[in-house]
């Protein structure tokens, strides 16, 4: 069992993991000024590379910045410097492992008490009983109007993140949720 945790995992992407051993995506909430990264996150992601992880995930990077999860959240969008996603990526492939950036659009589970815009399929809220207040509640459809803005975002935030973490785009889960590393052509890989 130890032999096969530490061998190198093959993908279907044709990149090659060193180690079967993963930090999985979570929410860091540690944006600096401007929502970018600061130093703090290329320091923790230098530390978890160190522990010779063959891939780490990043938290939440929002392709919107008036639709975040929280006041911490990093926005990878068309007005933001790439120098320190660079920074970052570097940091968290410094141990030799790969990194995939999980890009986001939380749609309708925005916060109540955050700014910005909720968007949703319909005018229907998160249903959490007691607690759905926590969250913002969309506005009725306007005729696509939320699909029309952020058409393209979630395509445009791989193709940046390319240059510094040079991983694949794959679908992730729920919303605008990619996991980054295909072409620079922002295309998913073929297959599952």
């Amino acid at each position: 069992m130890t032999d096969a945790l530490f061998s190198p995992l093959p993908l279907r992407s044709g990149a090659t993991l060193g180690n079967r051993i993963a930090k999985a995506a979570l929410e860091e909430d540690m944006a600096g000024d401007g929502q970018l990264p600061d130093q703090r996150l290329p320091a923790l992601y230098r530390r978890w590379a160190a522990g010779g992880t063959g891939l780490l995930i990043t938290g939440n990077v929002m392709v919107h910045a008036e639709a975040l999860t929280g006041p911490a959240g990093i926005v990878l969008d068309d007005a933001a410097p790439l120098e320190p996603f660079t920074e970052w990526a570097a940091a968290a492939k410094s141990g030799g492992g790969a990194v995939r950036m999980q890009i986001s659009h939380p749609g309708r589970q925005i916060r109540a008490n955050m700014p910005g815009v909720v968007w949703g399929p319909s005018a229907v809220g998160v249903d959490l009983g007691r607690h759905s207040g926590r969250f913002g509640r969309p506005g009725a459809p306007r005729a696509g109007a939320a699909l029309r803005a952020l058409r393209g975002r979630p395509a445009r935030a791989p193709s940046a993140s390319l240059s510094p973490v040079r991983s694949g785009r794959r679908p992730a889960g729920g919303h605008f949720r990619w996991a980054t590393g295909c072409g620079s052509d922002g295309r998913p890989p073929s297959g599952p």
